[in-house]
């Protein structure tokens, strides 16, 4: 990511950056600096602040900047999994007096032209430990290396991840590692790779939450997850023997997800789910809400709160925004391929009876998404930052169009897999 100031202004400096978790958030403050207002298409408030603008990238990724200060800029990274950037100054003409964010790991063609603001030298791993096995637990790995540890944390299937060391080199022999004393674990191994090393864990049952702390002296790194229990389904005899929809109305109290001319998009999205409530119960549907009230709710709870209720399907109802005030139109997002299914038919059913833009089904790994095991699907309505979608919005009548096509969506889906 590349930040730019005017030609003339003087050289960004990093003020301060750090790490959030739940969800994992990379942060940096730069100064001095101000954001233009041609960014949001917003003015601003009474103390001169802009709006938070979200712009949304690939592999799931969201950026955002914030008028922190008059002469701070706030830039918030949220990704899926915890991943560690470097910050690099721009010396080469182009770049001159320019900061640029990017992962650790990846190869940018004007390295050459940037510098690092903290150098980290080539290593090895002075000690791996991973934690005991107990029940309800996390399993922890703590990493340790005579240098500053650069890494990237990837998930690649349900039963495996692996993390990129690219400041590390691997040992010459395999890993001493006694797999009778951790039954969740199947195999661990470190191996060389162009950019330095890899370790890769595999494991016999699923994960989820994982995650990664990095430590003050940057020496240490430790890596937490938590084994899953196997997903019971809904018995048939549950109350009155009929699926279970949960309805997430997404953001919340202190979030207010994307704002403009006043209208916020959590009251929009609790708004559509209310009357989403009421259109599938009046199918004959249970149905049981994250939230119907204006309060918050982590990513994280949102998740154990929808499983707490052993679903048969899941839907996350969202507005959009953009800092191109003329995009406008409906996605419906999915995640897993068992989800696919739902997304189209809440979508189809969406587009053929509401005059708006169809703008597709999409595979994102939106948190809630990601983490919930059931078919789940998350239902951006709109984009409150186009003026004249905004208008339509936040009527009754199109909050009430969107309810009715989703729940036929839903209703489609349940009656073709005959779910119980």
């Amino acid at each position: 990511f590349l930040l730019k100031p005017p030609a003339g202004s003087p050289p960004l400096q990093v003020k301060n950056q750090f790490y959030l978790e739940n969800p994992n958030r990379f942060v940096l403050d730069l100064e001095p600096a101000q954001i233009s207002s041609k960014l949001f298409n917003a003015p601003p408030d009474a103390n001169g602040r802009y709006p938070s603008s979200g712009v949304t990238q690939w592999l799931g990724w969201s950026v955002r900047l914030s008028q922190n200060t008059p002469t701070v800029v706030r830039v918030v990274i949220e990704t899926e999994e915890p991943i560690n950037f470097s910050v690099l100054r721009g010396e080469h003409n182009t770049f001159q007096n320019s900061i640029i964010i990017q992962p650790a790991i990846e190869k940018n063609p004007f390295w050459d032209k940037l510098k690092p603001h903290k150098k980290k030298p080539f290593g090895s791993l002075k000690q791996l430990y991973i934690s005991k096995e107990t029940p309800n637990i996390p399993i922890k790995f703590r990493l340790e290396s005579q240098y500053p540890i650069q890494y990237r944390l990837k998930k690649e299937t349900e039963t495996r991840f692996s993390v990129d060391l690219p400041s590390i080199q691997a040992p010459n022999e395999p890993l001493g590692f006694d797999v009778s004393a951790f039954p969740s674990i199947k195999s661990l191994s470190h191996v060389q790779t162009a950019q330095g090393s890899r370790l890769i864990v595999e494991l016999n049952k699923p994960y989820n939450d994982i995650r990664t702390t990095p430590f003050t002296s940057a020496k240490a790194l430790e890596i937490s997850f938590q084994v899953m229990k196997p997903m019971v389904s809904p018995p048939v005899n549950s109350p009155k023997g009929k699926p279970i929809v949960v309805v997430d109305a997404g953001h919340g109290g202190k979030d207010a997800g994307a704002i403009r001319a006043g209208v916020q998009e959590k009251d929009l999205n609790l708004k559509v789910a209310l009357f989403l409530r009421d259109e599938l119960k009046a199918k004959g549907y249970i149905v049981y809400m994250t939230r119907d009230t204006d309060r918050f709710l982590s990513l994280k709870e949102i998740t154990e709160v929808a499983a707490s209720f052993r679903p048969t399907v899941f839907v996350s109802v969202h507005h959009n925004s953009s800092t191109n005030s003329s995009i406008y139109g409906l996605e419906t997002y999915y995640y897993h391929g068992f989800s696919l299914d739902l997304a189209k038919a809440i979508h189809e059913r969406q587009v053929a009876s509401i005059p708006v833009v169809d703008r597709g089904v999409r595979r994102n790994q939106f948190y809630v998404i990601n983490h919930t095991q059931v078919p789940s699907v998350l239902c951006e309505l709109g984009y409150v930052s186009n003026d004249k979608e905004r208008s339509i919005l936040v009527t009754t009548a199109r909050q009430k169009q969107h309810a009715k096509a989703i729940a036929e969506g839903i209703d489609a889906f349940l009656k073709r897999y005959k779910a119980p």
